[in-house]
Order: C-alpha cells, then sequence, then structure tokens
C-alpha cells in the first residue's frame, strides 16, 4: 500500500511539477540486471536510492511501481547523483511483443565490413581483403560476374540508376575514381590524378538521380598528420563542377532529390567536436548548424521530403536523434538512445532505420507512434524497395547478409 501511494504522489508531482533533473547526470540505455539495492544498466553498475521511483508503461498499458518489477531487456533514463539512481523512467517499446524474422540471403566465408546492392537487387558487390579484390556477385546464383585486384581497401558504391560500379583506386602514381558497366563490360577512370603527399580519395557518394558525385581526399598519412580536403561536386563522366571550400569533412549524404549535400565536419583546431552543414547545388547556399562548443552533431540523414534533416546530437554520453526544418529551422527532439546512433536509412516514409549500441544492434522506429522494434545484431544497413538488408559476423569469421521486411 505505501508503494501504491508513493507511486501516485510520484504521479501528481511530474504533472503537476515536471521532474526537476537540473542538475542531475542522466544516462539512458538497456536495462539487464536489477535487484532492491542495485541496476545494471548498459553493463554499468548504479547503486538504487531506497525509495527510488519508477515509471515504466509496456505497451499493453501496465504500470509498475517498483524497479524489482522491471522486464530486463527494456530501456530506462536514470536520474544520477553521485552515481545513484535517484529516478528512474522505463519505456517498454523496445520490449519486442512479436517474433521478427530474418532470412539469410548469403553466406561469405570471411569477414567484410561493408557492401553494396544494385538498386534493382541483384547484384551484391563487395571487397575481399583476403583476395585484395573487388567482387560482384549475382545474388541469385551467388556466382561470381566481376572482380578487380584493388590492393588497398576501396570506397564502392552501384549507380542508382545504371549497372554500374564506381570505386576508388591508388597504385603507384595515381589515385582516382574508376567505373565498371555490367552491360557492357567497359571499365573507365572518371577520375585519375597523380599522387602528391600521399593522397588519395577516401569518401565519395553518388547522387539518387545518378548525375552527381561528391567525394574527398586525405593526404599526408605518412607524417601523421591526415587532411581531409575539401568537397569536390563532379557529374558523372568525371568532369569538375564546383569545389566547396569546407575542410575537414568526414560524412556526407545527398538528398533524395539530388538538389543538397549534408555533411559532418570536425570542427578547428581540436578537431575533437564535429557540427553539420547542408548545401543547395541550385542557390549555391552552404549552412552551418549552430550549436554549443561541447556538442557532437553527426550523422545527417535527409527527411524523404528533402525540406528536412535527421542528425545525431550527442552530449554528455547521450544520443539524441534530432528534425531540423531547413525553411523554419527548427529542432525538433525525436528521441534518445544510447552508444552511437548511426546508419540512419529509411524503410518506408515514416519508419526510420539506424544502428547503435557496440555490437552494434539494428532498429526501427515508427515516427508517428514512436513505436521501436529491434531487428537483430547487425551493421551496414541498407533499404531497397522498401527491404531491409544487413551484415552479420559469427565467431568462425563468416559474415551473412540478411534480410528484413514488414509483413
Amino acid at each position: 500500500m505505501k508503494k501504491f501511494f508513493s507511486f501516485f504522489i510520484l504521479l501528481f508531482s511530474l504533472i503537476i511539477f515536471p521532474l526537476d533533473i537540473y542538475g542531475q547526470e542522466e544516462f539512458l540505455g538497456e536495462i539487464i540486471y536489477v535487484d532492491e539495492n542495485k541496476i545494471v544498466i548498459n553493463n554499468r553498475f548504479f547503486k538504487l536510492n531506497q525509495n527510488v521511483d519508477v515509471i515504466y508503461k509496456n505497451q499493453l498499458g501496465t504500470q509498475l511501481i517498483s524497479a524489482e518489477d522491471i522486464p530486463l531487456g527494456v530501456f530506462g533514463v536514470a536520474y544520477l547523483e553521485d552515481m545513484t539512481i535517484k529516478a528512474l523512467e522505463v519505456s517498454g517499446r523496445d520490449y519486442n511483443t512479436e517474433k521478427i524474422i530474418i532470412k539469410e540471403i548469403l553466406k561469405i566465408p570471411e569477414y567484410i565490413d561493408k557492401f553494396h546492392l544494385s538498386y534493382d537487387e541483384k547484384y551484391l558487390a563487395y571487397y575481399s581483403q583476403e583476395e585484395s579484390q573487388l567482387i560482384v556477385k549475382e545474388l541469385a546464383t551467388e556466382n561470381i560476374i566481376w572482380q578487380k585486384e584493388v590492393p588497398i581497401s576501396p570506397a564502392f558504391s552501384f549507380n542508382p540508376q545504371a549497372y554500374e560500379i564506381i570505386f576508388t583506386f591508388i597504385d603507384e602514381d595515381f589515385y582516382g575514381l574508376a567505373s565498371y558497366n555490367l552491360l557492357n563490360n567497359c571499365e573507365k577512370f572518371l577520375i585519375r590524378e597523380p599522387i602528391s603527399n600521399n593522397e588519395f580519395i577516401n569518401y565519395f557518394e553518388i547522387a539518387p538521380n545518378g548525375e552527381y558525385i561528391v567525394f574527398t581526399t586525405l593526404s599526408g598519412l605518412t607524417d601523421s598528420q591526415g587532411y581531409v580536403s575539401n568537397i569536390h561536386l563532379i557529374d558523372k563522366k568525371g568532369y569538375t563542377l564546383l569545389v566547396l571550400n569546407i575542410s575537414n569533412v568526414y560524412f556526407i549524404s545527398w538528398s533524395p532529390d539530388s538538389s543538397a549535400l549534408a555533411f559532418s565536419k570536425y570542427e578547428e583546431p581540436n578537431l575533437e567536436t564535429s557540427q553539420i552543414g547542408y548545401y543547395h547545388l541550385e542557390t549555391n547556399n552552404c549552412v552551418l548548424l549552430e550549436k554549443e562548443k561541447h556538442i557532437n552533431q553527426f550523422n545527417p540523414a535527409f527527411y524523404k521530403d528533402s525540406n528536412k534533416l535527421i542528425f545525431t546530437h550527442s552530449e554528455n554520453f547521450i544520443d539524441k536523434t534530432v528534425l531540423y526544418d531547413l525553411t523554419s529551422h527548427q529542432k525538433v527532439e525525436l528521441f534518445k538512445d544510447y552508444n552511437y546512433i548511426s546508419n540512419f536509412c529509411w524503410l518506408d516514409d515514416k519508419t526510420l532505420i539506424y544502428t547503435y549500441g557496440d555490437l552494434p544492434q539494428i532498429k526501427i522506429i515508427n515516427l508517428e507512434t514512436k513505436n521501436t522494434l529491434k531487428i537483430s545484431e547487425g551493421y551496414y544497413p541498407q533499404v531497397r524497395n522498401n527491404i531491409l538488408y544487413f551484415l552479420k559476423n559469427d565467431l568462425t569469421g563468416n559474415t551473412y547478409l540478411y534480410s528484413y521486411k514488414t509483413k
């Protein structure tokens, strides 16, 4: 009876006087152990305040008022003072009530860190570290239809509008971008530049319309002073269209209509924090989002309508996903998670996919209902025709390509 009375007093106070967490540390994560004295969140032990109050509402609407009643595997936000939990709010949205069915598509007998699917899902590209080969397979038959020796692990991607794979290369004298057409077996250089100061292309992205490519370069690594170049924009034939005077860029994404770029850049002089910016091709307008110095912003991705950005806002070890309106310049917090939210992609118009955690794991969230669903451990998610594809490893060094789709 005393616990119930305390619970309703807490609920009443939260309605009239919202929980005052000013000055307290906020820690969010997966709850993996609970008893009357301590709680383990993300493998970190915290003491429980003797009268800790818990508000938990699961998908069935059940309310809990004792920490001992919390199901393991759900996520909680703990408000801490001197490593003691003063209040704990727990959400049941991460607790799957349905069986998740993922389908194994392909087994690769080595570890690979990335892959790329053609946009009609016919072909798979990956880099074999063991063979130093960039390989393209027909997904249905698993037959290799093209492979090329590339001594240094390349960046690579299929052209969204053609049966063409584009990849980086570097040899003793030159570096650049090359392409291979799967239909006519034609290989050609898009960019071929003489190497100076160990320079090479470290990152590129192809526009959804297939007409443009952006890339950055890295140089000077032999002196342990790596330098990321400005953003270069070329057309599909390799002709330079412009160079943006934005240095220290390490991530770029295109808008769905190919009209704009979003990017993350390290802030100078110490390069310890990062900032989000965007650039419109037609207006030649480049904007850096304002932020406080200690905050990190990264992983920008455009919303489906190309007029909004989603990105990760990291502060005090808590990652928040923020929606930024490019017209009104308003920011709205969408959701929180822990330990590096990354790899945003869209399953459909309202369902966002992302990875989180050290394993990592893949999760989807419905941005209308805010319901979340853990899909699997895995990494490097991609979506083709409303189907999610991702990679997983086993303990013997194999990599598996899996797929998931909604019913």
